[in-house]
């Protein structure tokens, strides 16, 4: 994670505004999801972040041209504490190259032949769903070599690979 925050700018202090603190999150979370450092910018609707209870304010971070919708929502104020909620807007952004990385990481000790099919160096697609790309691992079940299927998405902490399938299965 050291790597990925070289990406950003330096961290907000105490004296920044609370809008340029929920900026540099947003940011932190979209380049932890990403998994690689990328440039990134952020702004938000109305050009700040809405402290009033029960308004949403929708923010923008850009990863390397490729725009990641939030939401930021107070809730009443508890005391002292003004709780607020940080929420992807059902976005996420995938990069090949740690697709790539991941899948050598977390599957090189099952088998020394792996291979991922081509996908866009960074494209934003549904977070936590199947992005339609694969990743193969080379399988010898009964006797017999195979590829093996491997559904590729993305959550908040980065890339996920699903349960393998065989090379026939959808």
């Amino acid at each position: 994670m050291e790597t990925l925050l070289g990406a950003l700018p330096p961290e907000p202090t105490d004296d920044d505004a609370f809008t340029e603190h929920v900026l540099w999150k947003v940011r932190k979370s979209t380049v932890a999801m990403a998994g690689i450092p990328g440039k990134t910018g952020a702004t938000c609707g109305g050009g700040k972040v809405s402290e009033e209870p029960g308004v949403t304010t929708r923010c923008t971070v850009t990863y390397d041209g490729v725009k990641v919708p939030w939401s930021i929502r107070f809730d009443e104020p508890a005391g002292d504490l003004k709780p607020y909620e940080i929420t992807n807007a059902g976005q996420a952004v995938l990069t090949a190259k740690s697709v790539y990385g991941e899948f050598w990481r977390e599957y090189n000790q099952a088998s020394k032949h792996l291979r991922c099919g081509r996908m866009p160096g960074v494209e934003l697609v549904a977070s936590g769903q199947d992005t339609g790309h694969r990743c193969q691992y080379a399988s010898s079940a009964d006797g017999k070599a195979q590829w093996v299927n491997v559904r590729v998405s993305v959550g908040e902490d980065g890339v996920v690979f699903g349960s393998g399938r065989s090379p026939g299965s959808p």
